[in-house]
């Protein structure tokens, strides 16, 4: 089950759609979100997406601002902007809006 999409901007141009789906980790005081590129559908225009896996995210004692990316698919200009979702994600549930 996918618990958020993001797009994000590449650096050389254009865009990449990011989904997050949450794992369960072995750790309680670490959460971790495998992370799929969500691809164009099939050309015959069915339902079914195409995804790429991008990695892992691991978030420590669940805060969303203490975080780690495992992988190799995503550079720092993307996981800049991650980084500030995650901040603003922060913000907004310690507001409890």
């Amino acid at each position: 089950m996918i618990k958020v999409s993001l797009g994000v901007k590449k650096k050389e141009g254009g865009h990449i759609n990011i989904d997050f789906e949450p794992v369960a980790g072995k750790n309680s005081a670490t959460s971790i979100s495998k992370l799929y590129q969500n691809l164009a559908l099939e050309e015959e225009g069915d339902d079914t997406c195409n995804r790429k896996y991008l990695g892992e995210i691991h978030f420590k004692n669940n805060e969303s601002t203490d975080w780690k990316y495992r992988g190799n698919s995503l550079g720092n200009f993307e996981l800049k902007q991650l980084m500030r979702y995650f901040k603003k994600y922060s913000l907004f549930q310690a507001n409890n809006f």
